[in-house]
């Protein structure tokens, strides 16, 4: 019954043709600029959510940096590429309009994007996270070949910060 409520308010206006069930659509630039747009948009969004985590005093403040970026996608982005940014919002609408164009540009530039700001990331900080949690790897035990080295209590590998 609640799920008629919209369909009834709203009157068939999610099935008109103009608006195509809310489908992410490359712009009027084309698929090339869509592409490029989808992978800048990720990779924005993954390095400040990196970035700011891994930082004592940005921590606290991470959801807004991403709802800044989020609006100003919205503004800047959704033209140029539809301002997707998840291949699961993308395919839902696709399947529900039955709507195929370009929807492969949704889940590679999104993935290649988050792919490249970890990769940027890890070589900025040299692979170790900022906040350090310098893990050691297990040694064998001189009394056993098969024991890790532990503290006596069993405690965890994990060393002090340095």
């Amino acid at each position: 019954m609640v799920s008629l409520l919209p369909r009834y308010v709203l009157r068939g206006a999610l099935g008109n043709h103009a608006v195509r069930y809310a489908v992410t659509l490359p712009g009027v630039y084309g698929s090339t600029v869509a592409f490029v747009a989808e992978m800048a948009i990720s990779f924005l969004l993954m390095i400040t959510v990196l970035f700011a985590t891994n930082h004592k005093r940005l921590a606290p403040y991470t959801a807004y940096l991403v709802g800044v970026l989020i609006a100003t996608y919205y503004t800047f982005g959704a033209p140029l590429s539809g301002m997707s940014t998840n291949p699961a919002r993308t395919l839902g609408s696709a399947v529900h309009a039955n709507y195929w164009h370009a929807l492969w540009i949704y889940f590679i530039a999104p993935s290649m994007g988050m792919l490249a700001a970890g990769e940027a990331f890890l070589r900025v900080r040299r692979g170790a996270p900022h906040i350090a949690l310098n893990f050691t790897t297990p040694t064998l035990n001189a009394a056993s070949s098969t024991t890790p080295n532990t503290k006596l209590r069993g405690e965890s590998y994990a060393t002090t910060p340095k």
